[in-house]
């Protein structure tokens, strides 16, 4: 279950994009299984535009996964940024999206470590 939120300015094409940047990423990652107990909120944090030196334009991006419970209460949080010269918008934010995806596994790994400690709290 992906719920995308824009912190930054956006059209709803930006939305749509992020969500399937990330589940894209997801199921590139072979992630798809592993995270569908979890909802995923993916949050364009920054999307900013810079005109270096010659003209050239970059594009910096910064991409944040929230994973919550079935309850809806956030576990945990991962973000993923990237940095293109000459790439587009969709380009930059894919990248983006894969680098917080490629966080996942080792929070996965982190929250089922820390299950069976919730699990005996709450007998």
């Amino acid at each position: 279950m992906l719920a995308v939120t824009l912190l930054v300015g956006g059209a709803a094409a930006e939305t749509t994009d992020l969500s399937r940047a990330v589940e894209q990423s997801l199921a590139q990652q072979s992630l798809t299984g592993a995270v569908s107990s979890y909802g995923i909120s993916p949050t364009l944090v920054q999307l900013r535009r810079y005109v270096e030196p010659g003209h050239q334009v970059k594009l910096v991006c910064v991409i944040e996964l929230a994973l919550s419970n079935r309850q809806g209460a956030v576990l945990a949080k991962v973000r993923g940024s990237v940095a293109t010269t000459g790439a587009s918008r969709a380009e930059t934010v894919n990248a983006a999206a894969r680098a917080a995806v490629a966080r996942l596994p080792l929070v996965l790994q982190a929250l089922r470590e820390r299950a069976p400690e919730q699990h005996v709290a709450q007998q």
